[in-house]
């Protein structure tokens, strides 16, 4: 039942620009494109979302999450150094960058941003 969600918010947003859509579209095509494993497509309405507002911690967790499930741990490193200082005020991202790092492998790192 949810896939066929998922398949069909992927395929009305196929016409649509990343770039020029509200908060909420981006942010509902990129998890449901997470959910089908469609990671590429996925992280490029996440970065729509993090150009739009390079704070939102939403799109940041999303997209951080969206690399730790494709297993892309470059992309991870890089997401979670990227978000050290907004973490500090987001319970939330922290979370999603302690799960990303755990999800690539990286365990103790994980661990660390629990001090």
């Amino acid at each position: 039942m949810w896939v066929a969600a998922y398949v069909a918010a992927i395929v009305l947003a196929s016409p649509l620009a990343p770039d020029s859509t509200p908060r909420y579209t981006q942010l509902a095509v990129a998890k449901a494109a997470r959910n089908l494993r469609e990671y590429d497509t996925a992280a490029a309405w996440y970065d729509a979302a993090i150009a739009r507002n390079p704070d939102d911690i939403d799109a940041l967790a999303g997209r951080m999450l969206t690399a730790a499930d494709a297993g892309r741990r470059e992309t991870v490193r890089a997401l979670v150094d990227s978000t050290a200082a907004l973490a500090e005020e987001s319970r939330d991202l922290q979370l999603a960058r302690a799960g990303a790092l755990h999800t690539v492998g990286e365990h103790l790192a994980a661990l660390g941003l629990y001090d």
